[in-house]
């Protein structure tokens, strides 16, 4: 197959010769637009991210900043699943978990993100029917919800489980 036709005087290119320039052109361009897709790819965050987060927590404040973070990373995909029990990162191949807890975990990485100021709160109407608390040993005379198991339960003191 001749691609190139010679003389002493002029080197022209064949009809061959100009389609297999034109195929190698193309290839060209594809193999940078190839390199530029994979440059870009590695510039920007891409990739799936599994996040754990409490019911509560998640609704407040990531599902607010959820849909403008994956317009502005459009190659990240986000599974979230919003549940009050406790993560197992390994066995549920979980990225990201948020936890409420007293104490950093003793393995993997953490990073506080705030503090949750814990208190006891009533209504006036209920002071107005109950006495005044002055030391915890009293809470099991009052009628107390807390979050407890989960999303959506409350319990008593007592333990009773309310749906709520």
């Amino acid at each position: 197959m001749k691609l190139l036709h010679r003389t002493t005087r002029k080197v022209s290119v064949t009809e061959c010769g100009l389609l297999y320039y034109r195929y190698c052109e193309s290839l060209s361009r594809q193999v940078s637009a190839a390199d530029d897709f994979i440059h870009r790819m590695h510039s920007q965050p891409a990739g799936q991210v599994r996040l754990v987060a409490p019911v509560t927590y998640g609704c407040q404040c990531i599902v607010p900043v959820l849909q403008p973070f994956m317009q502005q990373n459009i190659h990240v995909r986000v599974d979230l699943d919003l549940n009050d029990r406790e993560p197992d990162m390994i066995h549920d191949d979980i990225d990201v978990a948020i936890v409420v807890r007293q104490r950093p975990p003793d393995q993997g990485l953490s990073q506080p993100l705030s503090v949750i100021p814990w208190g006891l709160y009533a209504t006036e109407a209920y002071l107005d029917r109950h006495p005044v608390l002055t030391s915890p040993e009293q809470l099991s005379r009052h009628q107390l919800l807390t979050f407890h198991g989960p999303a959506h339960q409350a319990a008593s003191v007592s333990g009773k489980r309310k749906n709520g």
